[in-house]
């Protein structure tokens, strides 16, 4: 035991990965590749996302795989965590059920850790995760990021996404993982993407960000057999049925038990004031100080958000693009010259 956790083996981890590290691994991300399992040609994309080798991988001790790479968000021992997330962008594949896809994978990791996600309207804070579809080389697309060039994503029947592990986690193709891209996950928009029908013909967003945010939490893949959502394999017909039991108990030999919590600008809304100095991050205490700012900080594929403006007069044109709702507050607003 050390620091409330039990120490697994990650020099067998370490050795059993560093063949693959070589072919497939782009480190600290979890990366899926096309791959013909089973001989007959039916498709699957393998993630073999793994930590690098000084990293000691804390697990259950009656579990044969998985765990937690290093000391995740929480630091040393069996701690609480708050994270941010934010939306970047979307996918065209689908519209509704999208944004809900994204939080059900939150949500079923806030069940079981004390975990807190906490919506924002803005990227690339510290401490957050930040979703969006891209395609090719983004380090270009992400520089904020501290995107990898050497960690591309490749067309469709290829990569299928990828997430960085929490600070300082060391991987062959990140070493050590910048904060800047820690926790943040990336899907290949290259893909066909849908909530979790199970149809076969596209991959489950609900499950996949699922898996995702187990590595942005520290999670490694669980190899040792089942449904588990940390298994290292999906074919496009897989749907999301919840985390086992090898799931939970790989998370909370990481952090405290929980329920943790996920808020979402549904429940905070995004603020503005006019008279705003310093940070703004489009909350109630550290507003934007523009109503561009605070409109284009609704995430996409959202409904009914409220962008709570105080009064004043705010110069300008304004375009609204997506569903949300504009409230005057302590008094008249004017947008405009």
């Amino acid at each position: 035991m050390i620091g409330g956790r039990t120490l697994g083996a990650p020099s067998a981890t370490a050795a059993a990965f560093a063949t693959a590290a070589a072919l497939v691994l782009l480190g600290g991300l979890s990366q899926a590749r096309a791959e013909d399992q089973d001989g007959g040609g039916s498709i699957v994309r393998t993630c073999p996302t793994e930590p690098g080798p000084s990293v000691r991988i804390y697990r259950a001790p009656w579990l044969r795989g998985g765990g937690i790479a290093g000391d995740g968000w929480d630091g040393p021992g069996l701690g609480s965590a708050t994270l941010f997330w934010h939306v970047e962008g979307a996918s065209p594949d689908f519209s509704a059920g999208q944004r809900t896809a994204l939080i059900a994978g939150l949500q079923a990791w806030a069940s079981v850790v004390d975990v807190d996600f906490v919506e924002l309207p803005v990227p690339n804070q510290e401490r957050a995760v930040d979703f969006d579809f891209l395609v090719g080389d983004h380090s270009v697309v992400e520089p904020a990021e501290a995107g990898d060039p050497d960690c591309p994503f490749d067309g469709a029947n290829g990569t299928l996404a990828h997430a960085g592990f929490p600070p300082g986690v060391s991987s062959a193709c990140v070493n050590p993982m910048p904060e800047t891209f820690a926790g943040n996950v990336h899907f290949d928009e290259a893909e066909t993407w849908e909530q979790d029908t199970g149809s076969g013909a596209a991959f489950s967003l609900t499950l996949i960000a699922c898996h995702e945010i187990g590595h942005a939490i520290g999670l490694v893949h669980d190899s040792s057999g089942g449904g588990d959502v940390m298994r290292p394999t999906f074919g496009p017909g897989d749907g999301f049925v919840g985390l086992s039991e090898d799931d939970i108990a790989n998370a909370q030999s990481g952090y405290a038990v929980g329920p943790g919590a996920v808020v979402t600008l549904e429940t905070t809304g995004v603020w503005v004031d006019s008279d705003a100095a310093g940070p703004e991050l489009g909350t109630s205490t550290q507003p934007f100080n523009t109503v561009v700012e605070g409109t284009a900080g609704v995430p996409p594929l959202s409904t009914g958000i409220v962008v709570h403006i105080d009064a004043g007069n705010y110069p300008g044109g304004l375009v609204v693009t997506q569903n949300m709702v504009l409230r005057a507050e302590n008094g008249v607003v004017t947008i405009g010259n």
